[in-house]
């Protein structure tokens, strides 16, 4: 099974994203306790079953909403890029700056600090 970007969104901080979109009251109250939390995982390997484990910190994978909680998770990421160029299309994105010189380094790496 592989693993998309949006499998690896922080569980408090996507609460706080949705709070900062308008999605408060019942509504992430319920989104919260039927589709981000109390997720649990198992592996199967060779027909032996692992002991359940905690998911604090991911959306589920092959979710329906997944994908569209990320795209509201990352929807303001290119605010915080100041020096370069960034390109975003669905659950990929793309930060890049031509290094012509040291400080062309920097500021690229300024970006990669601030995302």
């Amino acid at each position: 099974m592989s693993s998309n970007s949006f499998d690896k969104v922080p569980y408090l901080r996507l609460l706080h994203k949705l709070h900062l979109y308008g999605v408060r009251g019942s509504t992430l109250h319920n989104w919260d306790e039927s589709f981000l939390s109390n997720i649990k995982q198992r592996v199967q390997l060779e027909g032996v079953k692992s002991k359940e484990a905690d998911l604090a910190s991911e959306v589920p994978q092959g979710s329906v909403l997944g994908p569209l909680i990320f795209l509201a998770y990352i929807n303001n990421l290119t605010e915080c890029v100041t020096n370069s160029e960034t390109l975003l299309f669905a659950d990929d994105s793309l930060l890049f700056h031509f290094i012509n010189s040291q400080h062309d380094a920097e500021l690229l790496q300024k970006d990669l600090s601030a995302l």
